[in-house]
This record gives C-alpha cells, structure tokens and sequence, in this order.
C-alpha cells in the first residue's frame, strides 16, 4: 500500500500495490499525485527500498526536494503512518487495538451526546 498525505491540506491518497517494486511505486506516485495535481515542492519517505531506483531518479530529474526519514526519527512521517493504518483496518477487516482503544474512548466520552 502507498499512501501519500499533503500535509497543507491532510488530503490523503491510497493505492494498493501489487508489490513494493520501485517501478511500481513510481507508476502509482504519478497516478494518484502527479497527475491531478502536479509535482509537490518536497516529499518525505522513509527508507524502504521501494523509494530507490526509478522512483529516486524520477524525484531528482522533476526537482523534487526528497527527504529520507531514518528509522529512528519515523515520527516525522505520522500522519501517513497513522492515516494508512486506518485503511489497513478498514481493507482487511482486521481490528488495530491502538485504533480500538481510541474509539472506545471516543464512543464513552460522547454517548451521552447521542442518547436521547
């Protein structure tokens, strides 16, 4: 999976990839991001492997200022993070309990907000 969040708007776009190859995240970079709208300014990655290659090469001929976040600074890269678990959830059924424990908080907190 390949989200990509604009962290002026919080518009977040997601492609599910049928591998982590560089060629393929690059195809699907320039489906759901550069085409409707444009080359961004900068983007941050992590460190995957799947950013290499083709996909770096790509960044630098447009121009793209390119961060890699290392491993131990992944808090820079959060909102993606956490926006993509909410898909994973949502795409595999498959509950997150960091994610459940916040609705269950939220659900008690405002119950009595919509109870009649």
């Amino acid at each position: 999976m390949l989200g990509v969040v604009d962290e002026a708007t919080n518009l977040h776009q997601v492609r599910i990839l049928p591998n982590k190859n560089p060629t393929t995240v690059l195809e699907a970079f320039k489906e759901m991001w550069v085409r409707p709208y444009g080359a961004p300014y900068k983007v941050t990655l992590d460190q995957d492997g799947s950013f290499e290659g083709e996909m770096w090469e790509y960044l630098v001929r447009a121009g793209i200022e390119t961060e890699y976040v290392p491993a131990e600074a992944h808090y820079k890269l959060g909102k993606a993070e956490r926006n993509n678990t909410v898909f994973r959830e949502a795409l595999t059924g498959q509950p997150i309990p960091w994610l459940q424990r916040i609705l269950h908080q939220w659900r008690k907190q405002w119950k009595p907000a919509y109870t009649r």
